[in-house]
């Protein structure tokens, strides 16, 4: 995406998240929609403004967003729950999966006594586009269908949690209350393997899941799925072991500088 079409998104999403928020009457401490997340509802106003296009009847499902031939489900996590879901859409139309990623977290504490929120603190954890591999990996099946894609949005977050979870600060399995977006830093589309191989480092060629894992700057589990979904899109193959670890090779032409 370049730097002027990047500025027309980030200008369109701050407005689908303006429009929304006056949208619903709010929840606890001004936080929340009636029965949709806002974070959910902000992502399909960001998609098509027309509100006739979302929640739409197809066949046995419901699709979050329908505009033509063109189906998009906003999934924040699990996306292993799609996958009949998509299959059954993919017999008939083009399928984009739409993921939100937090790249810089602030966290607000609710407290129900006094009915206020913490100031947010800034998260030292940054995320990247590579954390959709995590969750890519369960509909890897898909991969290869010309009509299925997945969509990265990079945004900071804001989240607010109840104090009312256990030990003395009440923060150990706090439930959530909200998330909200802020500002989209990326908006991605991912249909071909040229298009994954953008997620991946400059110099990357053999490599092990930990490797992978370092340049990636994701935990091992995340990283092995990543392996998995590129050996799924045909960019990778097995390239014998260091010791009992096994490398892989990336593919020539999916590599860059």
């Amino acid at each position: 995406m370049t730097d002027d079409v990047l500025a027309l998104a980030r200008e369109s999403f701050r407005h689908a998240s303006t429009h929304t928020a006056t949208m619903e009457t709010t929840d606890v401490g001004g936080i929340g929609t009636k029965g949709e997340r806002m974070l959910h509802a902000i992502i399909k106003q960001y998609l098509t403004a027309n509100l006739s296009c979302h929640e739409q009847k197809v066949g046995r499902y419901e699709a979050d967003v329908k505009l033509g031939e063109s189906i998009f489900e906003v999934q924040t996590r699990r996306f292993d729950r799609l996958y009949t879901k998509i299959g059954a859409f993919l017999e008939d139309y083009d399928v984009t999966v739409v993921y939100p990623i937090a790249a810089t977290k602030y966290l607000s504490w609710y407290d129900p006594q006094t009915r206020t929120f913490s100031n947010p603190r800034k998260s030292s954890k940054k995320g990247t586009l590579c954390e959709g591999f995590y969750e890519i990996f369960f509909l890897r099946d898909y991969l290869t269908h010309p009509r299925f894609h997945v969509r990265l949005l990079l945004l900071d977050m804001y989240e607010y949690r109840s104090l009312t979870g256990w030990g003395k600060d009440k923060k150990r399995h706090a439930p959530r209350i909200e998330r909200l977006p802020g500002t989209l830093m990326d908006d991605v589309t991912l249909t071909a393997p040229a298009d994954y191989a953008q997620l991946l480092p400059a110099g990357l060629s053999v490599f092990t899941v930990k490797e992978l894992a370092k340049a990636l700057k994701l935990r091992d589990e995340p990283a092995r799925r990543a392996v998995h979904v590129l050996m799924k899109l045909g960019m990778v193959e097995e390239y014998g072991k260091d010791g009992r670890a096994k490398r892989y090779l990336l593919r020539e032409e999916y590599r860059h500088v």
